[in-house]
Order: structure tokens, then sequence, then C-alpha cells
């Protein structure tokens, strides 16, 4: 059955007290649930030369620098000349929520960056690159980690090239200066949800009126917030369980492990409070991540590689004083070292008259001038093999514990690739609120999202 987009319920966003996203690996989303409508009729993958400039409009959900500050730069380079032409780059920030809109419309943008990709990949709104792929000279699939590829496939078609950022996803970051205050020792940190629990009450301060003043650990920030198909998601990578079985099409919320992670973040929470936390997130700023951190009233994180650079580049006192280490595991699983090697590429939407211009945006952002004005400005490093390879951490030492877990880390795992994860995410969100505000037990919640997203699954025509 075709796969499609309809405008009815583009506007559905989620829950309000998550913010989105600035400078992480993937953006939190305003979600929607995607629908069936026409698909758009393909581009041809060649277009005759031409000298008139052509505007690529290229929208991404990340932040602050990305869309300004990193295209001031990038067009800098003589690559740009060389690589773009006769093509110029209209770099703008549009939340998932106008990208469903503008697609449900039949006027999306050109091409596109930290979405959820699968989600259009899916439902035919793209425009696979494969041959431009096989005609390039600087783009090699044997240059990229293998894993990175199967991020922009889907059903043996390649939709996009390793770009942006890439690497490893998760880690548990600390401020230390917050750590010792509380009388806790950084350099000897939880292993387990149930020790960082008891570190959260001793982190978690209040004043005199009650008014919360440091939150020890923030279980809907970062990297806790949400679910992708780029990056994978906390509960599956911790409790080492797929939610999603991409062979067979069948969900797995209902086999314990989700209830427990439900179970084990509301602990959080009853030390925070539900509305001090949404206060905090409000605060701190809508649709961005970290602003709660920087500001230094949150103790303790869950992010990716990329947090080093971004504080490095936002915050350069506060980076000195941040220690890096493993994400924690649920109690029965200690010792446990997890990691996730995920990241991102470009999409081109059908009904574009550049997709050459896109693909060429794509060769750009894999130059090495490119690599080093990306890690420069956002602390993105990419899925090039031989740039990582000999990349010098010494200068940047939170990267050191990334670049060790790629040899210490005892269990790998890769982000499922479903084809809702935006209702996945929607309904996250939803039920996860409710269990934090005790509306709801934890395993009536993971019944719920494992009942909604196979009926979802079904709705969108997936199964036979």
């Amino acid at each position: 059955m075709e796969k499609k987009f309809s405008r009815r319920n583009a506007l559905k966003g989620m829950a309000t007290f998550i913010g989105g996203a600035v400078l992480a690996a993937c953006a939190p989303k305003t979600v929607q649930t995607l629908e069936p409508t026409k698909a758009v009729e393909s581009v041809p993958a060649t277009l005759p030369p031409s000298t008139e400039t052509k505007e690529v409009v290229y929208w991404t959900q990340w932040e602050s620098g990305y869309p300004d500050k990193l295209w001031d730069e990038l067009k800098k380079l003589p690559e740009y000349t060389q690589i773009m032409g006769n093509y110029s780059i209209s770099c703008i920030r549009k939340l998932e929520d106008a990208l469903v809109t503008a697609i449900a419309a039949g006027t999306p943008p050109d091409g596109g960056s930290n979405y959820n990709y699968l989600d259009y990949m899916a439902r035919d709104a793209c425009i696979p690159v494969d041959e431009y792929l096989t005609a390039s000279t600087q783009i090699k699939k044997v240059d990229f980690m293998e894993g990175n590829w199967v991020i922009s496939t889907w059903k043996g078609k390649i939709y996009g090239v390793p770009t942006n950022e890439a690497f490893l996803r998760y880690g548990m970051v600390m401020n230390t200066t917050l750590v010792e205050a509380a009388g806790l020792d950084p350099n000897q940190p939880p292993q387990t949800w149930g020790e960082l629990s008891d570190w959260n009450k001793q982190l978690t301060k209040f004043d005199s009126a009650k008014n919360l003043k440091v939150a020890g650990f923030n279980p809907v920030d970062f990297m806790c917030s949400d679910v992708w198909t780029t990056d994978g998601w906390v509960p599956s990578v911790s409790w080492g369980f797929r939610y999603f079985d991409e062979k067979t099409g069948k969900f797995n919320f209902t086999d314990g492990k989700m209830a427990d992670f439900f179970a084990t973040f509301k602990k959080f929470t009853d030390v925070i409070g539900m509305d001090n936390l949404a206060g905090l997130n409000s605060a701190a700023g809508q649709e961005v991540w970290g602003p709660g951190f920087d500001a230094e009233v949150e103790a303790i994180v869950i992010d990716g590689y990329w947090h080093v650079g971004w504080e490095e580049v936002g915050k350069p006192d506060l980076a000195k004083r941040l220690k890096y280490t493993w994400m924690p595991v649920p109690d029965s699983r200690k010792g446990v070292k997890p990691q996730l090697s995920g990241g991102h590429t470009v999409l081109t939407f059908k009904g574009t008259k550049v997709p050459e211009g896109v693909f060429k945006l794509q060769e750009l952002l894999n130059t090495k001038n490119a690599y080093d004005v990306l890690f420069k400005v956002c602390g993105f490093l990419p899925a090039n093999k031989s740039y990582i390879a000999s990349f010098d951490t010494s200068s940047h030492p939170g990267l050191q514990f990334y670049f060790n877990s790629v040899k210490e880390a005892t269990e790998w795992s890769t982000p499922e690739q479903c084809p809702i994860v935006n209702f996945v995410d929607k309904t996250l969100v939803e039920v996860r609120e409710k269990v934090f505000r005790g509306e709801m037990t934890a395993d009536a919640a993971a019944a719920d999202l494992q009942t909604r997203c196979e009926q979802e699954y079904k709705n969108a025509g997936f199964t036979s």
C-alpha cells in the first residue's frame, strides 16, 4: 500500500512541557501524525546545464549557529564556489510541523536535515540519490561508517548521504561544581538509575519558599526528551531492548522493560515535581535544548559527543567544569556500558526543481574544510572514517570519553527504523507525562503505547 501525507493532523503538537533542540544531534520536535495523500512525481535525476543562479531552499531544525553562523563560514570556503557552482543555499530553521504542513500543501523546501527522515522516505515524499551517488567523484560509500547509511536507506534505495553530524549518541554529562557542592564525588559517578536517583535527591535544591533552584537530573531534557530514527532513545539503549522490529513490523513495549523505564524515571520527577519541571523547561526556553543546564540549574543530563563542542563555543567556563561518563543502566544490568552510533543526512523532497543542487550541498558538507567548520561552530563530527581516525581530541578533553567508548563499550545498538516514529514520539510524550503526574500506572502506559502504535502502524498502511 502507498504511504502518503495528509494535511489533517499536520498541526497536532507534542506535549508542551518539553522544549525542542539547540545544537543537538537531534532536535526535539513538534510532532505530527502523518497520513496519506497523493505522491508527487519524481524529478529527473539530471537537469540541463545553466549559468543562471539557482536557489536551493534548505530547511533544518538545528538552531543557534547552524542556519546563520555556520553557513556564513561555509560560504567563505573555496569549496563552496567550486562545488555549488551556480547554486546558492538559503538555510532556514523550520520545525517538523512546518515541514509536514509544507509537504501536505505541495510546497516543501528543496532539501531538509535534522528531521525524522524515515517518516518521509517511507511515505514517498523524497527523491532517491542513487544515481547522483554513483556519478559522484567525491562521495564514496566505503569512506563512511557503514551504519550511517541505514538511516538514509528505505527498501533498497538511498535517499541521502551521511551529512552534517554523526558519531556516538550517549553519555552522562555532569556539572562537577554542582556535584561537589552536594558532597558527591564526580570521579565516582552513579552506574545505575537507582544510584542516580539517590544522587538526584541530594542534588535537587529548593529555596525557602520551595521554589526549585537546582534539578539534579532532568529526565525529559536532551537525549531523554524524545525518540528518533537517527539516535534511538534512552530506554532502548539503556534497558537493552528494541521497541520495534523492522523485519516483522512488531512493537515491543509490553515485555516489562518499558514499564520499568516509566517507573524508574517517575522517581526523578517525584523529587523535582512535575510543575517545577514544566516551569524549568518553559523558563529555559521552548523548542531548545539545554538553557537550564547552561544556566547551571540542572546538574546532570544525558547527551551525545556534540555537547563537548557546543559548550566550548557557547559556555567555555562551564565546559571546563564538565565531566563525561557512561549513561546509567537499570540495577539489573549494572556493569553494562551501552553505546549507539547514529547520525544525519539531507533529504531531497519531491517537487524540487534543483535536486542536483541539494546533492551538491551534501558534497560540500562532506569536504574536510566543511568538517572543520561544522565542529568549530556546532561541535559536530562527521561519519567519515578517515576524519574521525585523524581527529585530535587533546584540545577537547571532554571528547576523550566518547572516543574511548568506541573500544570500551560492552553493548552496541542501532536506532530502530520505525516508519511511524513521529507518532511513537507524540504518544510517548503524552503517556509519559501521565505517568509522571500519577494519572496512569507504568504498566498501563506501556500497554497504551503498544496498542496505539500498533493501530497507527496499521492505519498508515504498513501492514498487509
